[in-house]
């Protein structure tokens, strides 16, 4: 894994210190399953409550309809991350071309995961830089249109 390695050399987006990573890939929350995907770019997996960005009220609403304890499993599908918990943005190859970084987790993890999420791509280049927004920036396009 990453022993003593400065992951900015390896990824886009790193802002916080190495052994944060490190330490999520070790150890991860609870519930949580944690793995690197080509190239070492960290991920996790969990189930995910497809509700999550519901509004309080609405979400009340729904769970209190009968059909919701029936329905409840598959509410929480296991879903892949690209990212970790403990970084501000998801970290990605610098590399590995947007496309091929894309075609890799179409091909590789969508078959085991019925929905995967990068988790958190800048959307300005204040924190990042501009070469690694501009990356980010090409992977969304990707993702779009894939």
């Amino acid at each position: 894994m990453f022993v003593s390695e400065n992951l900015s050399i390896r990824f886009h987006n790193i802002l916080e210190p190495s052994y944060l990573v490190r330490q999520f890939l070790l150890s991860p929350p609870e519930g949580f399953s944690s793995f690197c995907l080509s190239g070492g770019v960290p991920a996790f997996a969990m189930p995910f409550d497809l509700l999550t960005t519901i509004d309080d009220v609405l979400r009340k609403k729904i769970d209190k309809l009968p059909i919701m304890r029936m329905l409840n499993r598959w509410r929480h599908p296991l879903t892949c991350f690209v990212g970790t918990t403990v970084s501000e943005y998801a970290l990605l190859p610098r590399e590995t071309s947007p496309e091929h970084f894309v075609l890799e987790l179409c091909d590789k993890v969508t078959p085991h995961y019925p929905f995967l999420i990068i988790k958190d791509i800048p959307n300005e280049s204040v924190l990042v830089g501009m070469h690694a927004f501009q990356y980010a920036s090409h992977l969304a396009d990707v993702c779009k249109k894939k």
